[in-house]
């Protein structure tokens, strides 16, 4: 079972191994082949980009590491431009596979000298984190300045974003579940008895996909926007 990135030359091996393989997550090449277990979150960002947009928010940025698994939901990011009025969405991928708050924090440091600041984002609480941190230094907090909607797990039901100790809006991703249903399909693949193999009917950018459900939770990071210009 892989999770996180996973290369085409990892992949290649194994299956030149003969060793089954399944991934946590879309981050391996659409031509892999592998079986994803993950969470929808292309559709979990569009509802949160229409309560964002119910707040008067148009500039909403997606942060990101890089990877083909981000780069395929920043695509679908982009088209919620075609199917939500007045949205004008944009996309910041890191230079890192890995997230971490120092690129996080230097992308607020050019946000700041920017002439139109995004005031909604949607990113990992590592980079939340950073970005916070940096946007600070320029008098910037949330939710006065920006609303912040984090993907992943939170550390605790009440996760802080600091310096501004708002407590965070959290797409929560199911990572227990998902590992368990990547064991249950390796299992199944393997033969095991008690466990069915998966359909192969849902197909994302040709890979065999698992969608496993997601919950959306809004709290006072997520307010009105302060500037509709």
């Amino acid at each position: 079972i892989c999770a996180g990135y996973t290369s085409s030359e990892a992949l290649k091996k194994l299956a030149s191994l003969k060793i089954p393989c399944v991934q946590v997550g879309t981050n391996v090449a659409p031509d892999s082949g592998v079986h994803c277990v993950t969470s929808d979150l292309g559709r979990a960002i569009e509802q949160v980009v229409r309560r964002l947009r119910e707040l008067g928010h148009k500039h909403v940025q997606l942060i990101l590491p890089d990877g083909p698994g981000p780069q395929g939901v920043a695509r679908k990011f982009q088209n919620l431009s075609t199917i939500i009025p007045g949205i004008r969405p944009q996309v910041a991928l890191m230079e890192t596979l890995a997230s971490n708050r120092e690129s996080a924090f230097a992308h607020a440091q050019t946000i700041l000298r920017g002439s139109r600041r995004p005031t909604a984002f949607i990113c990992n609480p590592i980079h939340a984190q950073g970005l916070a941190e940096g946007l600070a230094q320029g008098g910037l907090t949330c939710p006065r300045d920006y609303s912040m909607v984090c993907f992943g797990v939170p550390e605790s039901d009440d996760h802080r974003l600091f310096p501004s100790n708002t407590q965070v809006s959290f797409i929560v991703l199911p990572v227990e579940e998902a590992g368990r249903r990547a064991a249950s399909t390796l299992l199944a693949t393997l033969g095991a008895e008690g466990f069915e193999r998966p359909s192969k009917g849902h197909r994302l950018n040709g890979q065999p996909t698992t969608y496993i459900p997601f919950e959306v939770v809004f709290t006072e990071s997520c307010g009105p926007v302060r500037n509709t210009a």
